[in-house]
């Protein structure tokens, strides 16, 4: 084989590897987009804010519990820069080049820090993670799910943390899923 005829089959076999990645992604795609149904929008009255313009990176969404299973659906699975405000009415993600995800106050169920989710994982507790429920069902169960974000500042974790736990109803909406 000559150079030229190796470097075609190289390109060739990189197209082939590309394109099979694309239908992998749109497969996710289509397999979680009846987990998610549609997300909820901001409202125009989001209430007192309780923080302000945190910078950061929306690292991605997963189910619930499973920190390797990205949802793809509605763009929750794309990294992006964004910034995080927390509000009386709920937790906006406002993501660059992406939706902005918005989780109403009353499908919180618990924030914590984490060394990983899907796309990143850290040495320390550096990811907020927001577990919240979704208001699509998926085999007569509400889906949960985990988000993270990943703030530039090491003292906006905290304060993300802090802030987003006085906001969750004492009592949750929705039982765990098994």
């Amino acid at each position: 084989m000559t150079f030229p005829e190796a470097v075609a089959l190289m390109i060739g076999v990189g197209i082939l590897m590309l394109g099979l990645m694309w239908l992998g992604w749109r497969g996710r795609q289509r397999r979680s987009a009846p987990l998610v149904g549609a997300l909820p929008t901001a409202p125009e009255n989001l209430g007192d804010q309780l923080v302000a313009n945190v910078p950061g990176i929306y690292v991605s969404s997963t189910t619930h519990g499973d920190w390797l299973d990205r949802v793809a659906a509605q763009d929750l699975g794309y990294r992006s820069t964004a910034i995080a405000r927390v509000f009386e009415h709920g937790v906006l993600i406002e993501r660059a080049g992406a939706r902005d995800v918005y989780i109403p106050v009353d499908q919180l169920i618990n924030v914590s820090l984490t060394n990983g989710i899907a796309g990143k994982v850290l040495g320390t507790d550096a990811i907020v993670l927001i577990e919240w429920h979704v208001g699509a069902k998926y085999a007569d169960e509400e889906t949960l799910l985990d988000t993270g974000f990943k703030p530039d500042s090491k003292h906006d974790r905290a304060l993300l943390v802090d802030a987003i736990s006085k906001i969750i109803p004492s009592t949750p909406q929705v039982k765990e899923s098994k």
